[in-house]
Order: C-alpha cells, then structure tokens, then sequence
C-alpha cells in the first residue's frame, strides 16, 4: 500500500556550500514541520564572534528560493525529504537528486505526495 502525504513544500537549502553561495540542495518538508524564523531563532541557535549563525544540530535553516531572498524556517532533518525517480540505470531501481548534480542510487521511496500539481516520490532523507 503506497502511504500519501499533504501539504508538502519545495524548499532550498545548504548541503554543501556555505554562505555566500545559493542553495544547493532541494528538499521536501510539510508545512507543519517549518518552524518559524522569528519565533525560534533564539532557541535553534545562536550568533557566533563572526557574526555567522550557527544552528543547533539537528536543525537546518531552508528557504523558499535558492537564491535565500525569500522567507527562511527551521526544520528538524528528520523531516527533510528528497525527491526521487523511478531509474533502472541505477542499482535499487531508483535514485535520489544530488546537490552536485545527476542522481544517487537508492532502493525506494517512503511516500508519495502531491507537489504542484505533480505527485512525486519522497524518500526520507538529507544531505
């Protein structure tokens, strides 16, 4: 039985750049796991002598662009999906989209919901 989820967004966040750069990773949260920037900020982390942000781990700062214009939350990374394709090239039959591009081989998916008007698969999992 193939397990549904609702209200899932799109959000961009730092796998493996840091500050200045764009995003480079794409992820899938529900909207009831984003907490909320102002509300949280000084219990999910702190401001370093750099004046650099440092989040309690655990916890990852997403945003609605990639460019980080855009709104910022928190999300536990627990609760931060991957999308993923249905490929017979890789091993598992499936694959995960890579920050640095191209896919990463994975066996399945966890769930499935509807994005955009697209249903997609959504495999647990963070960068």
């Amino acid at each position: 039985m193939e397990k549904k989820a609702d209200n899932f967004v799109k959000v961009y966040y730092m796998a493996y750049n840091e500050m200045p750069f764009d995003c480079d990773a794409i992820g899938y949260v529900a909207n009831d796991n984003l907490l909320n920037w102002e509300l949280h900020e000084e219990n999910l982390g702190d401001w370093n002598d750099n004046d650099e942000y440092e989040v309690k781990e655990g916890y990852i700062v997403v945003f609605d662009s990639p460019d980080r214009c855009g709104d910022a939350w928190f999300v536990a990374t627990e609760n931060i999906y991957t999308r993923v394709y249905k490929e017979s090239a890789l091993t598992g039959g499936y694959g995960l989209e890579y920050p640095g591009g191209g896919l990463s081989a994975t066996s399945g998916y966890d769930i499935t919901a509807i994005i955009d008007d697209e249903k997609v698969m959504l495999q647990r999992y963070y960068f």
